[in-house]
């Protein structure tokens, strides 16, 4: 075997293994040492043209793994690749960025963005001539030349080959028309609104590509914001239909993380907040992600509050809030933990309980309000930590969120508390809590409450026994013995509030 068969040979095993076998490490690092064995320290040099691939500027005869290595170079925009110095880091980095599935990247710019800076810095790479390969656009390949068809998610868009007549001229059966201009682009968005399930959407969703790429090139990140939006109304429209496998697909290719990032800025500072939070729904965990960091680096309150609101109404990725519960700035860890909360985010808990011990109250306070609304038994530890929390305002906190039923396994630790609380906001709050709970042991609690106490010695304070038959009002006909037997107390306010409640809870009954 020649030495470029024997380098494309072992080039196309570990590309294959990084690809299809991401869990077989001793494989990859094997093929990976035959493979640096067959360079034997020489540079590697790819070339793809209308002959073939040749490598080092021998040609490659038809050996395995000759086209695959053909179609992924052509998938990433690639006609020329060189590696110039012997670098296992930098070819292991470069052969994991040509594994990613084909249409990840839509041109040779994209896929060389797509590269961390040291990788992208030592090697050199260059579009095909334009009759190597079909699809090419200014310079980029846009797609290859391979049998994938548009069924998945992981397919690129592949342009039609049929013949389409009227102002699509013949070049449209192989390769789409630029995308030079923002009223071409508007063209052709306005062709996809009219028609989603044209049959020859593909190209149309090229040139939309190709127009969207113009768009972030120029940082026109609302252009972007609005051709997405366009295909977000056309994938609605074709759901259930074939075409609509088509669409996810040129979003995703238009929508990477990069310009995710600068998309999600706009949810401040765009001029269409809406079109931009549905743009931001749409694409899921990555949205989340760029978001979360938004609001890890907000500057002001408006702009917490603003990227807030939009994670609120993102629907993939939450466990993506559990993991910046451990931010080191402690305005990111409340209004996560807010988050956690208000979408009852119950694998959040465990990291939810370790905040507990946050020095600052203020994250306490949303940690414990966060944990009262999830109300699983897991969070019952947590909360009673929330409860003889140093802090008044984390006790508040914490006793105002629980809730009923789900806080039931909570009624002996505040019938005991209500012994130790001091702070009368907080004893009314614990009265009010144990009569939603409404078990035996939390009316029992309240009885105990309302009850006078002594003639001379431990007498009880009318406040604290008028916010003990508050709590019985609230536990509802359960609670009726225990009013009917305080409305002859000698004390006139405890009578009149006591028949008050027991009127109420018999209206219930």
């Amino acid at each position: 075997m020649s030495g470029s068969s024997s380098i494309a040979v072992n080039l196309a095993c570990v590309i294959v293994l990084l690809r299809d076998r991401p869990e077989a490490l001793d494989e990859q690092a094997a093929a990976f040492r035959a493979l640096d064995a067959a360079l034997d320290g020489a540079p590697l040099q790819l070339r793809v043209s209308d002959a073939g691939l040749s490598i080092n500027s021998e040609q490659v005869p038809s050996v395995p793994g000759v086209s695959v290595l053909v179609e992924l170079l052509r998938a990433h925009g690639i006609g020329e690749l060189e590696v110039p110095e012997r670098s296992a880091g930098v070819l292991l980095s470069l052969l994991r960025a040509l594994a990613v599935p084909p249409g990840t990247h839509h041109s040779l710019l994209a896929f060389l963005d797509s590269l961390d800076p040291g990788t992208r810095a030592a090697i050199s790479a260059q579009p095909p001539s334009a009759p190597a390969v079909e699809g090419l656009i200014g310079g980029d390949i846009l797609l290859p030349e391979s049998g994938a068809s548009a069924g998945s998610d992981t397919d690129p868009v592949e342009p039609s080959r049929r013949e389409v007549g009227g102002e699509w001229d013949t070049a449209s059966q192989v390769a789409i028309r630029s995308t030079d201009s923002p009223e071409r682009l508007a063209e052709v968005l306005e062709r996809l609104e009219a028609d989603p399930a044209n049959a020859i959407v593909s190209d149309w969703l090229n040139e939309v590509v190709v127009g969207a790429e113009r768009l972030v090139q120029e940082r026109d990140w609302e252009g972007v914001v609005r051709t997405a939006g366009v295909l977000l109304k056309c994938e609605h429209a074709v759901s259930g239909q074939s075409a609509a496998r088509a669409y996810p697909i040129a979003l995703r290719r238009i929508l990477s993380r990069p310009v995710l990032t600068e998309v999600g800025r706009l949810v401040v500072t765009g001029s269409d907040p809406t079109a931009v939070r549905a743009v931001l729904h749409r694409m899921g965990a990555d949205a989340t992600e760029v978001l979360l960091a938004h609001l890890a680096e907000a500057e002001t309150i408006d702009e917490r509050r603003t990227y807030y609101n939009a994670l609120r109404e993102t629907t993939e990725g939450a466990t993506l809030f559990a993991s910046m519960l451990g931010h080191d700035e402690w305005y990111v860890v409340r209004n996560v933990a807010d988050l956690c909360g208000d979408l009852r985010l119950e694998e959040a808990v465990p990291q939810l309980a370790q905040r507990m011990s946050h020095p600052d109250e203020r994250v306490r306070r949303s940690v414990a309000t966060a944990l009262a609304k999830i109300g699983t038994a897991a969070t019952v530890e947590p909360i009673r930590q929330a409860l003889r929390d140093p802090a008044p305002s984390v006790r508040l906190q914490a006793v105002r969120g629980l809730d009923g039923w789900r806080s039931r396994g909570l009624a002996m630790t505040l019938s005991v508390l209500l012994d130790q609380e001091t702070h009368p906001e907080i004893v009314r709050e614990m009265m009010l809590a144990l009569g939603r709970i409404g078990t035996p042991e939390a009316l029992q609690a309240l009885g105990r409450a309302a009850a006078p106490g002594g003639r001379l010695f431990s007498r009880k304070s009318s406040s604290a026994r008028l916010a003990a038959i508050e709590g019985l009002r609230v536990a509802g006909p359960a609670a009726s013995g225990i009013l009917q037997n305080l409305i002859a107390d000698d004390d006139p306010e405890v009578r009149s509030s006591s028949a008050r409640a027991l009127a109420h809870v018999t209206e219930q009954d």
